[in-house]
């Protein structure tokens, strides 16, 4: 058997070459260059008309004829973009001027089919995604129709003697002719915004004007309910902003029936498969987007449990975001319904099998809206499920109350009284691993294993708890975060770039920083008590951190820290009450009848001052807390009998409740809150006053001297002369305290009714309850 020999050339084949760039007039590619009759020397119309007719079929199909050429600054073969955009034809002035415009409107054309033959060409691949692709495919679609209608003209050109350029005009101003047009406009915003992003100062441009509208339109909250907007430009036009493109054509074209049907048409078709990951993102929270052209992308760095990854994980592609999902609350229940469904999933729940939702066609349909509440519905009530009845929030929520806010809490009685020593140590010499011991003993009734709920999230919280002693005070941080200054929205947005945005958010740190430095107090002896820096923290374990939040647990430690102080400051008068009221050398029936009415006027100072812990101590559990908690109970109760209440309204409650609470607990006014520590201050410098007295009241008193002196110093006497100047310093000193007390509180009455009086109404109930107790005049 014999084989033939099949030589392969290495010059490029003449009919390769032609087949993609065929032999032009201005480059024939070494050939002769053709020659036809010249049309001035053509003695009728009708041998003009036959011979531009012979030229059009070519132009149709984006081919030079004899007497219609390519115009001068084209090139087929001298680049991609040439070809994208389409060829200018040039008609020879010869022809007859009724020729010479029909020729005009139909050269037309044959510039937007090499056009969209070219994108097909170029575009039609994975890079661009499957938006594009599916784009090629229906410009295939309608070219083949414009083809074979040039099939059926040509036959008419060969048979029909009749058949005239008039006649050929009206056959190609149909559907088809439209449909061209229109993709080509299409065709040309892709290529024109392709061509943009090959300039990377275009695109760094574009990225920063991203993100600047970024911050005008986000939602961002840092937590689950939170909308974010990824800002980031694709390298290509591809996915929604192909989409967007087009849904502006139907914008454009709604006065022109045939142009508006066509472009929805297109929409429809084109978006089936970004129609089909929106559907499997609402029915299952997944995202099938490997082109990444889709609303929503997915962030899949950082730990799983964490509430930022959470918060981070889903965000709006804010490039080529379509019309239908401009509005904040629908970008929300977009990403809500997803989420929730994910978090479903973390959680060992089978998504797939919860059953199928009612499919969205097309973004188009006027149902949209309707089958996205339904979705979302569906995924918030399983979330609510998931959460309320898998975890028991409500009953964590409680236990967190009993821990951070003190509610029902015999048990921080318990610690505060075996723990106060410890607590009145400066920080440096107190023992945290002491005062935890004494804590955990204080709540070990809480670490016994049970089957109700309530007792599991007590245990959690026992088990989860950690102390510290934290390096600012209470009142040191507050400081630092109310006096930090914002950014000014208005410079932020008159940026012109990256680099002058940093500059100006830097230096907005820089004064922070420093004023970080300057606003925190000076420390007195007191400031350095234990009790100041004593904070209580606690890590919510996953998924019940998507509901209480890092930044809500900072707020549960302000508040605990604020009643821990206060609870600190009641046990401190509770033991100097005790002291002044039962001890015996503050019983005794001195002589010096200055003395007694000494003694008494203290009682009275000190009950005024216990009185006041006590009003505080009161409005905080009961006005503030137990009245704010009572909301939030309404919304937990709704959960039972409405099943359309919003996880998002949980949530906004829960956030309200505690800065409700640090608002009425006097904590984010910063004047107010320096008066009411200036004031807490004067009490326990006062309890720290009668505390110091014993010694001195036995040297007061000859009887009461002698009957202690083998407890005294050795060498200590009675001496009435210092008696005399004992006496002046123990008048002088009730009379100081008194005066820095009622000077205080003063303050803070003025502070309560003003503040109360422009946005914390709960803050004058605190002043007539003051007001009644002191008889102090209600103004």
């Amino acid at each position: 058997m014999s084989f033939d020999t099949l030589k392969l050339s290495t010059t490029e084949r003449l009919v390769g070459r032609c087949l993609r760039y065929p032999p032009t007039f201005a480059n024939p590619g070494g050939l002769p260059k053709p020659k036809r009759f010249p049309v001035d020397q053509m003695q009728s119309f009708r041998d003009q008309e036959a011979a531009v007719f012979q030229d059009l079929l070519f132009v149709l199909i984006g081919l030079e004829g004899f007497y219609i050429r390519y115009a001068n600054s084209f090139s087929i073969d001298d680049s991609t973009l040439q070809r994208l955009i389409g060829p200018d034809f040039s008609i020879n002035k010869h022809l007859d001027l009724g020729l010479k415009d029909i020729a005009k409107r139909i050269s037309r054309l044959g510039k937007y089919y090499v056009s969209l033959v070219t994108f097909v060409e170029q575009y039609d691949d994975l890079e661009h995604g499957t938006v594009v692709q599916a784009l090629c495919f229906e410009i295939r679609e309608v070219l083949r129709v414009y083809e074979s209608i040039l099939v059926q003209i040509e036959h008419e050109f060969h048979h029909n003697a009749n058949y005239s350029v008039t006649l050929l005009e009206q056959d190609l101003t149909v559907n088809t002719t439209l449909q061209l047009t229109h993709l080509y406009e299409l065709v040309m915003k892709i290529v024109q915004e392709n061509e943009k992003r090959k300039d990377s100062s275009n695109m760094n441009k574009m990225r920063f004007e991203s993100m600047l509208k970024s911050l005008k339109d986000d939602h961002y909250t840092g937590t689950l309910d939170g909308v974010t907007s990824d800002t980031t430009n694709s390298k290509v036009v591809k996915g929604g902003l192909v989409l967007s493109f087009i849904q502006s054509g139907i914008d454009k074209h709604k006065g022109d029936a045939a142009s508006y049907q066509f472009m929805v048409d297109l929409f429809n078709k084109v978006s089936v498969g970004y129609v089909s990951m929106f559907n499997w993102w609402l029915e299952t929270g997944t995202i099938e987007d490997p082109y990444d052209e889709f609303l929503i992308h997915q962030n899949l760095e950082g730990s799983r449990v964490s509430e930022d990854y959470w918060a981070d994980k889903f965000t709006i592609r804010s490039e080529g975001l379509l019309k239908q999902f401009y509005p904040p609350s629908v970008q929300k229940k977009v990403i809500l319904t997803g989420k929730y469904l994910n978090v479903l999933k973390e959680c060992g729940v089978d998504v797939d099998r919860l059953g199928s939702i009612q499919h969205i066609k097309t973004l188009q349909d006027n149902d949209l809206f309707i089958r996205l509440d339904e979705a979302y519905a569906r995924a918030n009530k399983l979330i609510i499920d998931l959460l309320f009845n898998g975890y028991h929030i409500r009953e964590f929520l409680e236990s967190l109350n009993k821990y951070f806010l003190l509610t029902n809490n015999s048990n921080f009685d318990d610690f505060m009284t075996d723990s106060l020593s410890e607590l009145r140590k400066s920080k440096e010499h107190a023992s945290i691993n002491t005062l935890s011991k004494l804590y955990l003993s204080s709540y070990h009734k809480d670490d016994v294993i049970q089957d109700h709920a309530s007792a599991k999230s007590r245990r959690l919280i026992f088990n989860l708890a950690t102390l510290s002693l934290t390096k600012y005070t209470l009142l040191d941080e507050l400081v630092m975060i109310l006096s930090a200054k914002t950014t000014n929205s208005e410079k932020v947005f008159a940026s012109s770039d990256l680099n002058s945005l940093k500059n100006l958010l830097n230096s907005t740190l820089e004064a922070n920083e420093n004023n970080a430095k300057t606003s925190v107090l000076t420390n007195t002896k007191l400031d350095q008590y234990a009790v100041f820096s004593f904070c209580l923290d606690l890590e919510v374990p996953f998924p019940l951190n998507l509901i209480i939040t890092k930044s809500q647990m900072v707020e549960y430690q302000f508040i605990f820290r604020n009643l821990c102080y206060l609870k600190f400051v009641e046990k401190c008068l509770e033991i100097s009450w005790r002291e002044i009221t039962h001890q015996r050398f503050w019983k005794w029936q001195f002589r010096d009848e200055r003395l007694r009415r000494w003694i008494k006027k203290a009682r009275v100072v000190h009950a005024k001052m216990r009185t006041f812990v006590n009003l505080c101590l009161f409005y905080l559990n009961y006005d503030v807390m137990h009245a704010n908690w009572k909301k939030v109970e309404t919304v937990l109760e709704s959960l039972k009998t409405d099943p359309s209440v919003e996880l998002e309204t949980v949530f906004s409650s829960i956030k309200s409740f505690l800065s409700t609470i640090l608002s009425e607990s006097m904590l984010t006014k910063i004047r107010l809150a320096q008066i009411v520590n200036q004031l807490f201050a004067i009490i326990v410098l006062y309890h720290n006053f009668v505390m110091a007295l014993r010694k001195t009241l036995i040297l007061m008193d000859k009887d009461l001297f002698t009957e202690n002196q083998s407890k005294l110093s050795p060498g200590t006497t009675f001496d009435p002369e210092k008696n005399e100047t004992r006496m002046r310093r123990l008048i002088a000193g009730l009379k100081s305290y008194e005066e820095k007390y009622y000077s205080k509180m003063s303050d803070m009455m003025d502070a309560l009714k003003y503040y109360g009086e422009i946005d914390s109404p709960s803050l004058l109930r605190l002043y007539e309850e003051l007001a009644l107790s002191f008889k102090m005049e209600i103004y």
